[in-house]
This record gives C-alpha cells, sequence and structure tokens, in this order.
C-alpha cells in the first residue's frame, strides 16, 4: 500500500514501506501521517531567527569580594614558587580590594611570604586585578599563618612561634 501525504504539491511524500502494505487502513493513514510529520520536523532543524532580534543575554553584574580569611592551596602562582595555606580579602579604599596570600615562598629557598594582588571595580562592573608583588617576611620561619586582622593589617604566627602583622595598605611587615 502507498499513500500520498501532505497537502501542497511540494509536500507530498510517498509513504510506503513493507510493514505499512500489509496494515489495515486505518493504521496505514495514522503511518502516513507520522511520516509525515516527520518529514516536516526534518525540513527545519532549528528555529528561524532574525538576527535583526538577536540580543545578547545580560550579564550579572559580580557582586563585592566576601571579607576574611579562608583556607585554600591554590592562588594565581604557581605551587612550585609560592605555597598557599589562607588567603584574606579586604577592601582598602573607594572601589579598591587587596587578596593577601599567606604561606611560603619555594625558590630560591624555603621562606614565609605573602603575595599581594589588588582588586578595582572598573565601570562595567568587572574587577581589574593588578599585583602587588611577592614579600618575604623578616623572620628565618618557613611558613605564615593568619590569626586575625584589624582594619588593613593582618596578624600572623610563624612556623617558629614569632608573631607578625602584616599591613595591606603599605605592604610592609612588623613585628608585635
Amino acid at each position: 500500500m502507498a499513500l500520498l501525504v501532505g497537502t501542497q504539491r511540494s509536500e507530498l511524500v510517498r509513504a510506503s514501506s513493507p510493514a505499512a502494505d500489509a496494515m489495515p487502513v486505518a493504521k496505514a493513514a495514522l503511518f502516513s501521517k507520522q511520516h509525515a510529520a516527520l518529514v516536516k520536523a526534518r525540513q527545519h532543524p532549528f528555529p528561524k531567527t532574525n538576527p535583526a532580534d538577536f540580543k545578547p543575554p545580560a550579564s550579572a553584574t559580580p557582586a563585592a569580594p566576601t571579607v576574611g580569611l579562608i583556607v585554600t592551596e591554590q592562588s594565581p602562582l604557581p605551587a612550585m614558587q609560592f605555597l598557599p595555606n589562607h588567603m584574606w580579602t579586604v577592601p582598602l579604599k573607594g572601589k579598591t580590594w587587596v587578596e593577601v596570600w599567606t604561606g611560603e615562598q619555594e625558590i630560591p629557598k624555603v621562606q614565609a611570604a605573602v603575595y599581594v594582588m589588588t582588586f578595582v571595580r572598573v565601570a562595567n562592573g568587572q574587577f581589574r586585578d593588578t599585583l602587588v608583588g611577592l614579600f618575604l617576611a623578616p623572620t628565618s620561619a618557613s611558613t605564615l599563618v593568619p590569626v586575625g586582622w584589624s582594619g588593613t593589617t593582618l596578624r600572623l604566627n610563624t612556623s617558629s612561634g614569632q608573631s607578625l602583622s602584616f599591613n595591606a595598605a603599605t605592604d610592609t611587615f612588623s613585628g608585635t
């Protein structure tokens, strides 16, 4: 049995198969209808859109960084150069934030250090980051662990038991 499906001359399709030929007329009509729907669906695999109607999705404005300490073993520097144990984030002034990673410098020798970056919110709401530097602690200790902060000053303990503080506004260490 062969059936022609479609309403316009361009849509006429011969829906024939050995299974359809052996079917009752009602079932063959259903088969032809389903086959016609498949043929029509395959003609336009993607919805037609007008390029003038396309609008890129609105991007969300990033939230301000969270103030405080987090435990982390990742920093922007490779682990063979600097091995962090904590990251501290604090606002400096206006739209400027500072992130301080505490830990140890690995090359050329193991020594306590902090790695500092600043972030400034720019006009589009994004942040522009700037490397401030890697600062070695004035001690022979191998690592630094933060114990608290006040304003822009981070209080630290060294692996040798010494207490230090790091001022993120001036990028300087002081013993306490």
